[in-house]
């Protein structure tokens, strides 16, 4: 055998580049094919790769990023994510879609209380699922609460109960959700509103109205009521912001079966509960998705507008503006939940949960969520300063983002009622000693607020009693057996006047008394009367216009003149303020409004916020120079 030859048991490695001019490594390899070297000196066969998953449709696609939840491999396609569907690799796609922040940087995920927080394009996102075998059903949603739209209260004159007479009490709205891991999440509550019990002679309850935000109409969430103690008005009291919860629902929701493809379209969901007026929002019905107004209720189908003419058996709805009655007793209402955000017993309202911001990384360290590269969403606080300079059915402001627009035009005016006496018919004691209980006429005051009886009662017998009208607020007139028709009048007007600041009756002309009502807005129905007098009548004129938010009309309050009757300034600013929040929660889609002032700040004081946190840039501006200047900061206007 030439040459000598060594056994060598240690391996160098893979050795590509000689040194000429050096020696080659002990045990180093000129070639190593399918073999790893995992401990020194020890030269192993590789192992193999083995495919696992279902193959993705095109030779183009890729997996983005893998994710571990549920013991099972999620995985990032698309605009989708897949999961592991039986544990050895067949992958289905979650309900819904997520999309990476940008372009060619990964989705970044943390597991917490059981949910799967996602970034993306839009925010952070969520699943929330109980085991691997919730996979199927559960979507890819908005992480977050729900944020409350604005609550409007009414008094409720026609029933007795908790709202004693000459008495108020405040109101807050909730959002909240319990997810399949137990979480309970209540979003931040809506802007306080205040309701108050004017009546002198007896109480009453109160009708809550509010818009369901679009994140909220999943058929899961459910809304919570909290209610201040009442407090007595006769020396004007805040009733604070302590509140207790009173009422706890759900929007109504129903299943569709059949539309027909008439407009109206005939729409069949057994046993809906709903009522005509009932607002809607439609969906899983392709080209109709969307709000709807419910008309020609039955037992199990109602009407909706149909233009397009579709037809189909299928759908749900949701309903997508509440009216509820709050009856709750005062003392059920002392026993209720303490809402989150009180002053004294909760965490205040700093602690409200908002929406988490976009984010581009997400990590979780020491039981707490971190957030970077993040960003807000749009926000853009206004002031109304006045509304001096606005004109009815002229001034108006838009919200654009340059694609979309709308407009939202500022115009009011008051309702007059016209009382007419026959002089010959009307005697001295005609009205009152005669009639038991005493004659009445019946008046409103603008958009409905009050309603009121004005009765007549004599100064000497005092044989009269009150008629007590339903859901009316009396007004009882003394007039005297000997006054003059002239004098009747008069003696009404000033009673009128003085008894309420809903209305401005000007002086008496002759036989007729005209009342104004003392702010802007419609009146629905027309007065009544009791009195058996042929020469006597009452109407309306019909002029009350104001907020309409079909056709995104902002009420414009009254401005009263001297000695007149009317909203003082601070109430003029906080109805306009509060009436153009109204109209864009219902019509804008690129922002949500929300009453910013309380008892201890300035009034009109409103924020506009970007509905979505990755939605398009907004702007405001006016119709004049005129309207910009009543806001501050000042508004831009369009030539």
């Amino acid at each position: 055998m030439s040459g000598s030859q060594s056994v060598v048991v240690k391996s160098a490695g893979l050795h590509t580049f000689n040194n000429y001019y050096g020696s080659i490594p002990s045990g180093a390899l000129l070639e190593a094919l399918n073999v790893v070297i995992d401990r020194g000196d020890i030269v192993e066969p590789r192992r193999g790769f083995h495919q696992y998953g279902t193959t993705f449709l095109t030779s183009l696609d890729r997996s983005k990023q893998l994710i571990s939840y549920k013991n099972r491999m999620l995985r990032h396609i698309g605009n989708q994510i897949e999961y592991d569907s039986d544990g050895a690799g067949l992958f289905s796609p979650f309900l819904g879609t997520l999309s990476e922040v940008e372009s060619g940087l990964r989705i970044k995920s943390i597991e917490a209380n059981g949910n799967l927080y996602i970034t993306s394009d839009e925010g952070i996102k969520k699943i929330s699922a109980l085991s691997s075998g919730d996979f199927s059903s559960v979507p890819i949603e908005m992480a977050g609460g729900v944020k409350a739209l604005e609550l409007d209260a009414s008094v409720d004159y026609s029933t007795e109960g908790f709202l004693s007479k000459n008495s108020a009490c405040a109101y807050k709205l909730v959002w909240g959700k319990k997810d399949l891991n137990e979480n309970l999440l209540l979003g931040s509550p809506s802007p306080r509103v205040v309701v108050e019990n004017v009546n002198p002679n007896s109480s009453a309850i109160t009708n809550l109205d509010f818009p369901v935000p679009t994140d909220a109409l999943d058929g899961e969430h459910f809304y919570q009521i909290y209610r201040t103690a009442v407090f007595d008005q006769t020396t004007p009291t805040d009733p604070g912001n302590e509140c207790y919860l009173v009422i706890e629902d759900f929007p109504k929701i129903g299943n569709i079966t059949n539309y027909t493809a008439t407009n109206p379209s005939i729409v069949t969901s057994n046993g809906h509960n709903l009522s005509n007026g009932t607002q809607i929002f439609l969906k899983n019905m392709g080209a109709l998705d969307g709000y709807a107004t419910v008309s020609n209720v039955t037992l199990n189908t109602f009407e909706i507008v149909n233009p397009s003419l579709l037809s189909g058996t299928s759908g749900n709805w949701v309903q997508s503006f509440i009216n509820i009655q709050d009856i709750t007793p005062d003392d059920i209402r002392a026993t209720g939940t303490l809402l989150y955000t009180n002053p004294t017993s909760g965490e205040g309202t700093a602690q409200s949960n908002e929406k988490p911001p976009f984010a581009k990384d997400i990590t979780l360290y020491k039981g707490y969520t971190f957030l970077s590269n993040t960003r807000t969403v749009q926000r853009l606080n206004l002031n109304f300063l006045s509304v001096q300079n606005l004109v009815s059915g002229v001034s108006k402001i838009t919200i654009t983002d340059g694609t979309t627009s709308n407009d939202y035009v500022f115009r009011g005016d008051f309702e007059t009622y016209t009382v007419t006496f026959d002089p010959v018919a009307l005697g001295s004691s005609y009205l009152a000693g005669t009639g038991n209980p005493g004659y009445y006429f019946t008046i409103n005051s603008a958009n409905d607020a009050r309603g009121y009886y004005c009765w007549y009662a004599s100064a000497i017998s005092g044989a009269e009693i009150d008629p007590l009208v339903p859901g009316k607020i009396g007004i009882q007139i003394i007039i005297s057996p000997s006054d003059t028709p002239n004098q009747i009048v008069t003696q009404t007007s000033q009673t009128i006047f003085n008894l309420t600041n809903d209305f401005n009756p000007d002086l008496p002309l002759a036989n007729i008394l005209t009342i104004e009502n003392s702010d802007n807005g419609p009146v629905s129905g027309s007065p009544t009367e009791s009195i058996p007098i042929v020469g006597f009548s009452i109407t309306k004129d019909g002029n009350g216009i104001g907020e309409d938010t079909a056709n995104n009309f902002v009420l414009l309050p009254k401005v009263p003149i001297g000695t007149q009757n009317g909203p003082t300034v601070s109430q003029q600013l906080e109805e306009i303020s509060r009436s153009l929040i109204r109209v864009i929660n219902i019509q804008d889609p690129l922002v949500y409004s929300y009453y910013l002032s309380g008892p201890d700040t300035i009034p009109g004081q409103f924020l506009l916020e970007n509905r979505e946190v990755s939605g398009p840039a907004f702007y405001v501006y006016a119709s004049s120079s005129s309207v910009g200047a009543e806001f501050n900061p000042t508004l831009p206007y369009s030539g």
